[in-house]
């Protein structure tokens, strides 16, 4: 059966694992969650709806499990996930080869194919991304420490290029 084909409208990602995979828990998943206003989401909602129907029948989507959530706000957060690595692009269509190490609350769009399943009694969407766009990336470099500077304890300071460039050797001489 041919797979319905979707793409985001731009959300904000929490926990993206683009670039690596996932590794807890036993399994290894490229995925991420896309925050997405109401307004913008609600065609996705309904894509993916009319995907159910359209396999399985009307009578069951009330049983079936969605790939989303829907936030206090009235915003929707879709989770997506793929095996094999998604290929990320940048604003100006050019592959990004290179781990960018996004963080939550990059702006991303994603592209990929809606999946059903029911399998053991569970019924329900996926979401299955294939092609990722890097709108605003939100990367380990630009993380801001969420504590007060006040300077009080510790306070980490870079070394110098000479003093990092000390011989191994130096830099064992201890007690072993």
């Amino acid at each position: 059966m041919e797979r319905t084909i979707f793409q985001t409208p731009n959300g904000e990602a929490k926990y993206p694992y683009i670039f690596e995979p996932d590794k807890a828990f036993g399994s290894e998943k490229y995925k991420t969650s896309l925050v997405i206003n109401e307004k913008d989401a609600k065609p996705l909602v309904e894509k993916i709806k009319e995907t159910w129907v359209k396999e399985n029948g009307k009578d069951s989507l009330g049983q079936a499990k969605m790939p989303w959530k829907t936030l206090d706000d009235g915003s929707f957060i879709f989770n997506m996930s793929t095996k094999l690595p998604p290929k990320v692009f940048d604003t100006s269509g050019n592959l990004i080869k290179e781990n960018l190490h996004l963080r939550s609350g990059s702006t991303l769009q994603v592209r990929g194919t809606i999946g059903t399943y029911s399998a053991g009694g569970s019924k329900g969407c996926s979401l299955y991304m294939n092609n990722v766009l890097v709108v605003n990336p939100v990367t380990a470099s630009e993380a801001e420490s969420p504590f007060a500077k006040d300077g009080e304890g510790f306070v980490y300071e870079k070394a110098d290029d000479d003093a990092s460039n000390d011989s191994t050797e130096d830099a064992n001489k201890g007690d072993f």
